[in-house]
C-alpha cells in the first residue's frame, strides 16, 4: 500500500506541475491573464454568477456548490479505495485530518483545471481542433496543447503523457484491487462458512482474489471498447456514471451512522429506490437523442486551409439549439416528465443520496413505530 500511495503522490506532483508550466507558457504567448480572460469572456465562457433557481439549469451556482459537495462526499463516504487510504494511518484523528487536507487541495486543483479550460479556449478559439479533424475526440485537447507548447522542451510532454497514463492505470489497478478484497471479505468468505463450516484457508482466499481482479480487468478492457463509441467527453461519462452508481450507496452510509431506528430492510429499500431513481435519470438521458449536447458554440474559420479536412464545419450553439429541442415544453411552460433528463450530472449525486436517506428515513421510521406495536406519529 505504500508503495501505491508513493506513486500516486508522484504522479500527481508531475501531472500539477506539467499542467502548471503549460499554463504559464500559453498565458505568455496568448498576451497575459486578461487577454486569456477576454477571449473567454467574449467566447460565453464566462458565466459565473449564474444564481438561476431552477434545478434542471445545467451550469449554475447553485449546480456546482451542491451537486459538487455531495459528488466529493460520496467516495469519502463510502468508496473501498479511500477506505483502504485511511485505513493506512495509525489513527482515526489522522485518517481525519487526511480528509481535512484533501479538500483545500482538492478546491486547488479544480481550481488550476478551470483556468486550464480557459487557456484551452484562448488558445483554439479561432481555430478548434476537433472541427479541423487534428483530433477524433476533446478529450484529446489537453495532450494536444502540451505537445504543442512544450514539445521542444526536453523533459516536459513525455513524461506528462507517460503520467497521466500511469494515473488511469493506478486508479483502475486500486479499483480492481478494492473490489476484489471486498468480493473475498462480503460474497466469498460467507458463503464458503456457510457451505462448508469452514473458513476459507490463506491460499484458496488468495486464489480467489487473484481470480477475481483478473475478471475485473477484462471486464474492465472489454469496457474501453464500448466507451469508444461515445461521443461526448469522458468528464461527462464519468461523472453521470459515478452520481448514477455511487451516491445511494452514500445515502445509505449516512442513514447507518445518523438514524439509529432504521434497520436493514428500511436501507435496503432506500437504496433500490435511489437506485431506481438514479438510474432512470441517468440512462434516459443518455437515450433522449433529441437532447442538445452541451457544448457552447466553437468555430474552425481561423484554421490554416492545409491544416483541415473539411471545409465544411457544423458550428454547435447550446443556447439556440436547446430552445429548438424542448420548445414545445418551454413554450407552454408545462412541466413533462422528460424535462427531467436536462438535469446536470453533477446534480445525480445530490439526488440519489437524498432519495436513499429520505426513503430510508420513512421506511425505518414506519418499521420501529409496527414493531413497537405503537403509532408512527404518538
Amino acid at each position: 500500500m505504500k508503495a501505491v500511495l508513493f506513486i500516486c503522490v508522484y504522479v500527481c506532483v508531475c501531472v500539477c506541475v506539467c499542467v502548471c508550466v503549460c499554463v504559464c507558457v500559453c498565458v505568455f504567448m496568448i498576451g497575459g491573464i486578461r487577454e486569456v480572460w477576454r477571449i473567454a469572456d467574449e467566447g460565453g465562457r464566462i458565466n459565473v454568477w449564474n444564481f438561476d433557481p431552477n434545478p434542471l439549469a445545467r451550469s449554475t451556482v447553485w449546480t456546482y456548490l451542491i451537486g459538487g459537495f455531495f459528488r466529493v462526499l460520496t467516495p469519502s463516504l463510502q468508496k473501498q479505495v479511500y477506505i483502504q487510504r485511511y485505513k493506512t494511518v495509525h489513527t482515526a484523528k489522522e485518517a481525519q485530518l487526511a480528509v481535512y487536507w484533501n479538500m483545500p487541495m482538492y478546491l486547488g486543483m479544480t481550481t488550476l483545471f478551470a483556468i486550464t479550460g480557459l487557456v484551452l479556449f484562448a488558445t483554439y478559439h479561432k481555430c478548434d481542433p476537433f472541427l479541423a479533424g487534428r483530433i477524433t475526440k476533446r478529450d484529446q485537447m489537453m495532450p494536444l496543447l502540451v505537445v504543442e507548447t512544450l514539445g521542444h522542451l526536453p523533459g516536459f510532454s513525455g513524461p506528462f503523457l507517460a503520467c497521466l497514463c500511469s494515473a488511469a492505470n493506478s486508479s483502475t489497478s486500486s479499483a480492481q484491487n478494492s473490489l476484489a478484497a471486498t468480493f473475498l471479505s462480503d460474497i466469498a468468505r460467507p458463503i464458503y462458512r456457510r457451505c462448508t463450516g469452514r473458513h476459507l484457508g490463506t491460499k484458496r482466499s488468495t486464489r480467489v482474489a487473484e481470480l477475481t481482479a483478473a475478471a475485473v480487468g477484462i471486464v474492465n478492457v472489454l469496457m474501453a471498447f464500448v466507451i469508444i463509441q461515445w461521443k461526448g467527453t469522458l468528464f461527462h461519462l464519468t461523472i453521470q456514471i459515478t452520481g448514477m452508481l455511487s451516491s445511494p450507496f452514500a445515502g445509505m452510509f449516512v442513514v447507518g451512522m445518523l438514524f439509529p431506528f432504521c434497520n436493514t430492510k428500511s436501507a435496503l429499500g432506500g437504496l433500490f429506490t435511489a437506485f431506481g431513481v438514479t438510474l432512470w435519470l441517468g440512462v434516459g438521458s443518455m437515450l433522449q437523442t433529441t437532447r442538445a449536447p452541451s457544448v457552447l458554440a466553437t468555430t474552425a474559420d481561423g484554421c490554416p486551409v492545409n491544416a483541415t479536412t473539411n471545409s465544411n464545419y457544423t458550428v454547435w450553439d447550446s443556447t439556440t439549439s436547446q430552445t429548438h429541442v424542448f420548445g414545445q415544453h418551454n413554450s407552454t411552460n408545462i412541466f413533462h416528465m422528460t424535462d427531467l433528463y436536462r438535469m446536470s450530472p453533477m446534480m445525480y449525486a445530490a439526488v440519489g443520496s437524498s432519495v436513499s436517506v429520505i426513503v430510508a428515513v420513512f421506511l425505518g421510521g414506519v418499521s420501529s413505530a409496527y414493531y413497537r406495536g405503537k403509532p408512527l406519529y404518538q
